[in-house]
């Protein structure tokens, strides 16, 4: 037995004592996960790319064939119908295949009505229904669709991960670092936004549909809006800066890493150079904060406390660090979240959850765009993003702010920004960092 395949069983066997407890504390006897299906273009013939639904891919790595669905009842091995159609349009699925198929019962179907015809022959009472397409119902009567309390308790307790979980996510994050590197390196080979994308694509072995996201690729001023996804097709007259915010994905779960680069032989860069530098040893010692039972917001804020000192040294601003965070002057130059938990999703769900019935922090007065606000617990991946842009929508309103020193930001408009991003893991005693690893070791 290889090691993926002891750590996926191990994990599967995690999983179905956690749905049993979870199906008893609400009173089902099973569950019924759709991987759910593709979405037709408006006045068109043809799809939006398939995305599975994350709960059916917690069970099982199948995420690129639809019309599947998964029975979990206590007790019982698990029931895959297996979506394999015979089809000369499009690229179908072969036989299953892969470190799972023991687990699972697999009957095959050949299309979304025999899948709903062997759906009809089982016993549904007291079955949750997970999907997407809740018409579904109107085939399954006996089915009781998204659960909001069930799905509540489903999404706070899959915050923490398994051992297999971990192991997927550190492969996800080697898969782009892969791609960040040759997006780099076409970079400073003068390649253009949309060129240094393709090549981040080609080097992860991804196409767009694969991608867990939109890659965000920014040269330039460019780096101040925050999901730059338009990618020019013209090198700029003068390059300042690269930022790239960019995942990739193993097994459905997702990396999500940002790395900024300063070209340094371009005029008046050096100012930038020096603030990239000190924003990444900023960056890790907030990383070196991460740990079981540290709330995230007070590491946000303990960041805007770190930021504060930056802006003060570079003389971004004109007065101390201590005056720059109590006049908000940090939310000017780091206006979103610290960061977000992330899994089988880019931004996993439950950030905002305060437990498992569902109930939910409010918006935080001051960082109205934190993603997460939960106390942090031991295997719990989140992502750690820091930033520092010059967006003039944040700025110019406070031209006439005497803090601020308008002659340096104004030099690094063109710069646009800087954010840095790791996925790092909480443990009871300290974390581990998933990315700067793969960065070490393939480097």
């Amino acid at each position: 037995m290889n090691d993926i395949q002891s750590l996926y069983q191990d994990h599967l066997r995690l999983l179905l004592q956690e749905t049993s407890r979870l199906l008893q504390e609400q009173g089902y006897e099973g569950v019924l996960i759709a991987a759910g299906h593709p979405k037709a273009c408006f006045l068109d013939d043809h799809d939006y790319p398939f995305v599975v639904n994350p709960h059916f891919k917690r069970w099982l790595p199948l995420t690129d064939n639809p019309y599947c669905y998964l029975l979990i009842r206590a007790n019982d091995r698990p029931r895959l119908l297996y979506h394999q159609p015979r089809d000369y349009w499009h690229a179908a699925a072969g036989a299953p295949e892969g470190f799972w198929v023991d687990s699972f019962d697999i009957e095959p179907v050949a299309d979304e009505a025999a899948a709903l015809k062997v759906l009809a022959g089982w016993n549904l009472q007291r079955v949750a229904g997970i999907a997407e397409e809740v018409e579904l119902a109107e085939h399954l009567p006996d089915l009781d669709m998204n659960p909001p309390a069930l799905l509540a308790a489903m999404h706070f307790a899959r915050a923490c991960k398994s051992p297999y979980e971990l192991h997927c996510l550190r492969q996800a994050n080697r898969i782009a670092v892969r791609g960040h590197q040759a997006a780099r390196d076409a970079f400073f080979a003068g390649q253009t936004e949309l060129q240094v994308h393709l090549s981040y694509l080609a080097a992860c072995g991804h196409t767009e549909a694969q991608s867990p996201y939109g890659n965000i690729v920014a040269f330039n001023e460019n780096a101040a809006i925050l999901h730059n996804d338009r990618y020019a097709n013209v090198a700029p007259m003068k390059a300042h800066s690269f930022l790239i915010d960019a995942g990739a994905t193993f097994a459905g779960y997702i990396a999500d890493i940002t790395r900024t680069y300063a070209f340094e032989s371009a005029t008046g860069t050096k100012v930038f150079a020096d603030l990239l530098a000190r924003m990444d040893q900023e960056q890790q010692a907030i990383c070196g904060e991460v740990q079981a039972g540290i709330n995230f917001v007070d590491l946000h804020e303990r960041m805007h406390r770190r930021l504060a000192a930056v802006l003060s040294d570079s003389e971004l601003v004109t007065c101390d660090a201590d005056s720059a965070f109590g006049e908000g002057l940090t939310r000017l130059f780091f206006p979103h979240g610290l960061g977000h938990l992330i899994g089988l999703q880019t931004h996993d769900v439950g950030g905002w959850q305060m437990n498992a019935q569902g109930d939910q922090y409010p918006v935080h007065p001051d960082y109205p765009a934190l993603r997460l606000q939960r106390t942090l617990a031991e295997n719990m991946p989140v992502t750690i993003e820091p930033g520092l842009y010059f967006i003039d929508q944040l700025l110019a309103p406070q031209k006439s702010n005497p803090l601020l020193n308008w002659t340096l930001i104004e030099a690094l408009y063109p710069c646009g920004g800087i954010r840095i991003e790791d996925t790092v893991v909480a443990m009871q005693d300290g974390a581990e960092n998933l990315t700067r690893p793969a960065f070490a070791e393939l480097s």
